[in-house]
């Protein structure tokens, strides 16, 4: 009878060898976003909070719907969803209250408290980073929170019977997506096979992608015009007409 694996000494081995992953290892770094131009904690364009008490890796769920084309009805993924409601981000507050004036800088930069005008989206929001370290402080695990931006912060209870408490500010950040970064799959592949067809659609990521702004000469109507090439003597030519790219006979 084959033994099995999950037993107690395989257990302990394993502790012993890589260990486990620790809640209290992490850190959050927050890119200012552009509307702010820099934050009081630093005054530079990156906020590495060493004071976050508390957050939270945001889960992941695939979209289904149910199909029955023949005998029992069964899954189907439609769509993937990011928990785009948001995570809760746990700060203790500086006795300046510095990072409080942040976040309400912040706010008030999404929406203008005075004319209730809201901001071009570029100008709120931002990448948020959730770190995981090991017992040596190095980062093993990253998630990226893409166009995220805080939606609420909560209150601050002030009482004249606490003696040695602190605030604590939680602010809850909405986001479109989050990508994770491990070393695993660094290269891993995410695009679909090939089908039966030996067709492989493919997609770039505008995340990863940098667009890059194309320079147009001259415009025709509104509508850009071909650039020109020319090259003399070509290749096996001995009149030292302008080379055709395109091998289309001109005019």
């Amino acid at each position: 009878m084959a033994k099995s694996f999950l037993n107690l000494s395989n257990f302990v081995a394993k502790a012993r060898s890589t260990g486990f992953a620790k809640q209290n290892k992490f850190e959050v770094e927050i890119t200012t976003p552009p509307g702010l131009m820099f934050n009081p904690m630093t005054g530079g364009a990156f906020l590495s909070i060493l004071n976050c008490e508390m957050t939270s890796f945001p889960s992941l769920n695939i979209l289904t719907r149910q199909l029955r084309a023949q005998g029992p009805a069964y899954q189907r993924p439609t769509g993937i969803e990011f928990s785009g409601e948001g995570i809760p981000l746990t700060f203790i507050i500086d006795q300046d209250m510095q990072l409080k004036a942040f976040f309400d800088a912040w706010l008030f930069k999404i929406v203008n408290p005075h004319s209730a005008e809201v901001s071009y989206r570029d100008q709120y929001i931002t990448e948020v980073k959730i770190k995981q370290l090991n017992e040596l402080e190095e980062v093993v695990y990253e998630i990226t929170l893409y166009d995220a931006f805080p939606r609420s912060v909560s209150l601050l209870d002030l009482s004249s019977s606490s003696q040695n408490s602190f605030h604590k500010l939680t602010v809850n950040f909405a986001f479109r997506k989050w990508i994770s970064a491990h070393e695993w799959f660094q290269n891993f592949d995410l695009s679909p096979s090939a089908d039966v067809s030996g067709y492989r659609p493919t997609f770039n990521d505008p995340y990863k992608n940098t667009r890059k702004k194309q320079q147009v000469s001259g415009t025709t109507f509104g509508k850009p015009t071909e650039p020109s090439y020319t090259v003399t003597n070509p290749i096996g030519s001995t009149t030292g007409e302008p080379l055709n790219p395109f091998n289309v006979i001109v005019p």
